[in-house]
């Protein structure tokens, strides 16, 4: 190869660096202004959460169904912040000595506490797979559709969230790691706060033991 065509393969490589340099700082960038919003959204839910089961408990309302309102609420605001923001939270009612779980990552979840059976939970970002079936001209057709988990869900004894027996320990196992906690006392929650952007993974834990 003579010089003039080595020259040219050299001013290629040295642009394509650029051009490559110039692509991949500004996603640097956004995956670390996701990644900062995530902290500051995290610290937002973990400030007013025990205000809002504070004020209920006070006013001796439901605060089950009141914190997942909220929590939902909360959810539709951050995700056009963060689309990736999850989170799990776990109440411990002690008028009913009853513990509430529900799930609102994208993914699903084990719940394991000493002496009672382990419980399942889908994330309410998770879809389902349903055949729908339909009859033309005399012959059957089956389509398979996504339907959003949150589609099926009633309260606390559906997919998503469950109410469990009181106990002074709760165990959570996210995506094959374990995570452990000691019951807190209202107003107080535990919350597991979770965000993917590209190959980073951000999680935020509120009441470890």
């Amino acid at each position: 190869m003579n010089k003039r065509g080595q020259f040219y393969i050299i001013i290629v490589l040295l642009l394509s660096l650029a051009i490559f340099g110039l692509v991949a700082i500004p996603n640097r960038l956004e995956e670390a202004e996701i990644l900062g919003d995530f902290n500051s959204l995290s610290q937002n839910y973990l400030t007013e959460s025990p205000k809002i089961t504070n004020y209920v408990l006070y006013n001796e309302g439901d605060v089950s169904n009141t914190l997942t309102n909220f929590t939902e609420d909360f959810i539709d605001y951050a995700k056009n912040i963060n689309p990736t923001i999850g989170l799990i939270y776990v109440y411990h009612d002690q008028r009913e000595k009853k513990i509430y779980v529900k799930n609102f990552l994208n993914e699903s979840i084990k719940v394991l506490i000493p002496g009672q059976s382990p419980k399942d939970l889908f994330g309410s970002e998770q879809d389902t797979i349903n055949d729908v079936s339909l009859l033309i001209g005399g012959k059957k057709f089956v389509h398979s559709v996504p339907v959003p988990i949150e589609n099926y869900e009633e309260g606390y004894g559906g997919f998503t969230g469950s109410k469990l027996d009181s106990t002074e320990f709760v165990r959570l196992d996210i995506g094959g790691i374990f995570y452990n906690f000691r019951t807190p006392e209202a107003p107080d929650l535990i919350v597991v706060l979770k965000s993917t952007q590209g190959n980073t993974t951000e999680i935020n834990i509120y009441g470890k033991d």
